[in-house]
């Protein structure tokens, strides 16, 4: 198995996978250097077009966009698929389904994209990487980290273009059971369908009215029968032997798979009333396609509701026998999250925005630092198949010490009134300090400007100037309470001497609204302009 892998140095650059079947070709402004290869699985060979090049690992960039053709070269119907729909929102079918072409758009996302190439009745799995820009590979694994620290499940989504492979780990969070879930599923359903076929039986005693003739063993029912009875009776009372299914590993089969089943209903229920779009509709289709099937498995007849509590120590046999010991660990997988031994999961991550407006809210480390007090507990809501910060200043964090008391609240909501409209920054810091209230706004922006005629402008990159004007308007805008004093961006960027001579950090000083770079491991920019403000 190869890859061709063309490299057209000039306007464009081309990723070109060919195999007999079909050849798909990526064009777009520029490659990047990646540490993984790409990868493709199916019923090869690929050509290697550039053997010199071969070996070499070249990935696409977040926020660009590239021009995508699939044809097929033996005249046979091709399709591009991949989980998430907005990545093939912009490809068209052309002459009879022999051809997919369109532009695709890469946003704020960093991991391993992953998608599938139909031809006729074979699959190709294409896996290739997206790199960040802003930031590096490390600085995107170090705010993951910090996020997780704060809460499991921050980082992670259910549905976007890239995903990252989690190998351990006990991991609860919505996106990550669900996804256990999904590759469970099916393991279990098998296995629940063999056990359904030839289920395990055991041997017990039923008591039943019978002839005489047919009692095998004289026990004491069978004489305490007779004596009432008498000897003339053509029926008596007598145990006999049965074999029955209904066994305790059935019962705790059952039992956890309707509490998985359960979960799965209740994610759908919450999922339906949220706002619509194009992923959770993916989502839900997905969440009910496993509904049916968990429905369709507790529909068995082995698993029948008898009214008896599931066993508090699953049952050896569970261990023990093949399809037995399959299903079991089809259920334990799924409660254990992304523990799952040897395997691993490829689990979707949100936007590299998101995920570094999350970050941001450790800016209430560096405050506590700043204050010399403990970190306070970020509190998180889990809604649907989603983990987030929990927003509004009802939520804020506090922390005080030697009379200074600060409150950090995310994204709280400042009605309209006196202004034309709702104010919602990312974060807003109040700080008390005898009886005087200060107001600063934080507002994280993943977008830079890296042009030689904003740097000539403001001294430094920064972030673009629409975002600088959104400061303005929440100094101005939000008068509800104490007056915003500072409103400060802060953007991916790393911080040199240079820049504390630049106008967007001397502004913060001279009018109120300036910008802050902030990286994993390189926030001291941060740490100077809180210690201004605590004092």
């Amino acid at each position: 198995m190869g890859l061709a892998v063309c490299l057209a140095y000039g306007v464009e650059t081309l990723i070109v996978v060919r195999s007999g079947r079909f050849q798909l070709t990526w064009s777009g402004p520029r490659l990047v250097q990646a540490s993984e290869p790409i990868d493709v699985q199916g019923v090869g060979p690929f050509e290697v077009a550039l053997p010199e090049y071969e070996g070499r690992a070249w990935g696409l960039e977040e926020e660009t966009t590239y021009a995508l053709l699939l044809q097929s070269l033996d005249g046979s119907v091709v399709c591009l698929d991949h989980a998430d729909p907005g990545l093939r929102n912009g490809l068209v079918s052309a002459d009879h389904g022999r051809v997919v072409h369109g532009r695709v758009r890469i946003g704020a996302v960093a991991g391993r994209m992953s998608f599938v190439i139909y031809v006729g009745d074979e699959a190709t799995s294409v896996s290739m990487s997206v790199l960040p820009r802003k930031v590096r590979v490390q600085d995107v694994r170090r705010m993951r980290q910090a996020v997780e620290a704060v809460a499991s499940g921050l980082t992670l989504s259910m549905l976007r273009p890239t995903a990252e492979l989690l190998s351990a780990g006990d991991d609860g969070s919505p996106p990550v059971w669900v996804q256990a879930l999904r590759r469970s599923i099916d393991a279990l359903d098998a296995a629940m369908r063999r056990i359904d076929r030839r289920p395990m039986r055991q041997v017990v005693p039923t008591t039943a009215v019978q002839r005489p003739a047919s009692v095998h063993k004289v026990a004491a029912g069978v004489v305490r029968s007779v004596r009432q009875r008498g000897l003339a009776a053509d029926r008596i009372t007598a145990s006999r032997p049965e074999w029955t299914d209904d066994v305790p590993a059935h019962h705790w089969l059952a039992s956890a798979i309707r509490n998985v089943h359960a979960r799965v209903v209740a994610l759908l229920r919450e999922e339906r009333v949220r706002r619509p779009s194009a992923r959770r509709s993916a989502v839900i289709d997905d969440l009910r396609r496993m509904e049916r099937t968990l429905q369709d498995v507790l529909e068995l007849g082995v698993l029948r509701e008898r009214g008896k509590r599931r066993p508090t120590v699953p049952p050896l046999v569970l261990r023990r026998r093949a399809e037995y010991a399959e299903a079991y660990g089809a259920v334990r997988a799924i409660g254990r999250g992304i523990a799952l031994g040897a395997g691993a999961l490829d689990i979707a991550t949100q936007s590299l925005s998101s995920l570094f407006e999350t970050w941001a809210v450790t800016v209430v480390d560096r405050l506590a630092e700043a204050l010399d007090v403990p970190g306070p507990t970020i509190p998180v809501d889990v809604i649907g198949t989603d983990v987030r910060v929990r927003r509004g200043r009802a939520h804020a964090v506090s922390m005080q010490t030697h009379g200074v008391g600060v409150d950090v609240a995310y994204e709280p909501r400042f009605p309209a009134p006196p202004g034309l409209i709702v104010q919602k920054p990312d974060l807003v810091v109040t700080l008390h300090r005898r009886g005087e209230e200060r107001r600063i706004v934080l507002d994280a922006k993943y977008r830079r400007d890296d042009s030689v005629a904003y740097r000539r402008r403001y001294g430094a990159a920064g972030p673009p100037e629409d975002a600088l004007g959104t400061l303005h308007r929440y100094r101005d805008a939000i008068v509800e309470g104490a007056p915003i004093e500072r409103a400060v961006a802060l953007f991916p960027g790393c911080l040199d001497e240079t820049y504390y001579t630049s106008r967007l950090w001397t502004s913060i000083e001279s009018i109120g609204v300036g910008a802050v770079p902030i990286v994993p491991g390189n926030v001291e920019a941060l740490r100077r302009l809180i210690a201004r403000i605590v004092g």
